[in-house]
C-alpha cells in the first residue's frame, strides 16, 4: 500500500517539474485505499493529522496536473504534438480542451474572414433539454414540433441523432436580404434605362416665336382681303 511519504514525493516532483510527471502504477486507486484506511483510524491526533494532510497533498497533485493537461491540450492544437501518459480522467479533459480550442479557432477564422455563419431551419422531432452546441453556445430547451433556427453544424448533429428534421426552403434570414438586393438593383437600373430613351423633341423658343408671328400676319391679311404670302394670284380671282 502507498504511504504518506510516497504521496508527498509525487506532489513535490509534480510541483518542481514543468512537464507532466509519470505517476506510479495505479497511483490514484492506491491513494483512495490509503485515505479510506486512515479515515477509520482518526481516533488519535497523529492519524487525524496524517489523513487531512494527505488529502491536501492529493488535491495539490490534481490541481497541478490539471493545469498542465490544459496547457498540453492547447499546445497540441498548435503543434500536433501528443502528450505523454495520462490517466483516463486526464485523457477526457485533454480531448475536451482540444475539441473546444479547435472549434474556437474555426469560429475566429470565419469571423476575421467576414464569412457569415450559415443557419438552418429544422423541425424538432422530440423534446430536447438545454445543451451546448458545436458553436460552444447554449441552445434549447426545445419541445417536439418547435421550428428552430440553428447553426448548420449544430442542426446537422441533432438531425443525425434523429431529434430534428431539416425544413426545405430558403435559408432563414436570406429572403429579406434578397428582396433588398433586388430593390437596390432595380433602383440602380432606372437611371440607365432613362439614359437609353431617345431625346424628346422640343421646339426652340425662337421657332415658337416665328410661328406665332406668321399666324398673326395671316390673320391680319385675311381680314384686309390680302392673300397670304406664297399663295397663287390666279386663285384670288376664283
Amino acid at each position: 500500500m502507498i504511504t504518506y511519504d510516497a504521496i508527498r514525493k509525487v506532489m513535490m516532483d509534480e510541483r518542481n517539474s514543468t512537464k507532466l510527471t509519470e505517476l506510479p502504477e495505479n497511483f490514484f486507486a492506491e491513494v483512495m485505499a490509503y485515505l479510506e484506511s486512515k479515515a477509520k483510524l482518526r481516533q488519535n491526533k497523529e492519524d487525524a493529522w496524517e489523513f487531512e494532510s494527505a488529502k491536501r497533498l492529493v488535491q495539490d497533485i490534481l490541481e497541478i496536473r490539471e493545469k498542465k493537461v490544459v496547457n498540453l491540450a492547447l499546445y497540441h492544437v498548435r503543434s500536433g504534438i501528443s502528450p505523454g501518459k495520462l490517466t483516463n480522467e486526464e485523457k477526457e479533459l485533454f480531448d475536451s480542451v482540444v475539441e473546444s480550442a479547435k472549434t474556437f479557432q474555426k469560429r475566429m477564422k470565419e469571423t476575421l474572414s467576414g464569412r457569415r455563419e450559415k443557419l438552418v431551419l429544422i423541425a424538432m422531432l422530440d423534446d430536447v433539454p438545454e445543451f451546448m452546441g458545436t458553436d460552444m453556445k447554449s441552445h434549447g430547451p426545445f419541445k417536439k414540433g418547435d421550428m428552430v433556427t440553428l447553426p448548420e453544424e449544430t442542426a446537422e448533429f441533432l438531425i443525425s441523432k434523429g431529434l430534428g428534421q431539416r425544413v426545405s426552403g430558403e435559408e432563414p434570414g436570406r429572403a429579406g436580404e434578397n428582396r433588398e438586393e433586388d430593390e437596390a438593383e432595380k433602383r440602380e437600373q432606372e437611371p440607365e434605362d432613362a439614359g437609353k430613351q431617345g431625346p424628346v423633341d422640343e421646339q426652340e423658343p425662337g421657332d415658337e416665336n416665328q410661328t406665332r408671328a406668321k399666324e398673326h400676319d395671316e390673320a391680319s391679311s385675311a381680314s384686309e382681303g390680302i392673300p397670304p404670302a406664297g399663295s397663287n394670284p390666279d386663285e384670288r380671282s376664283l
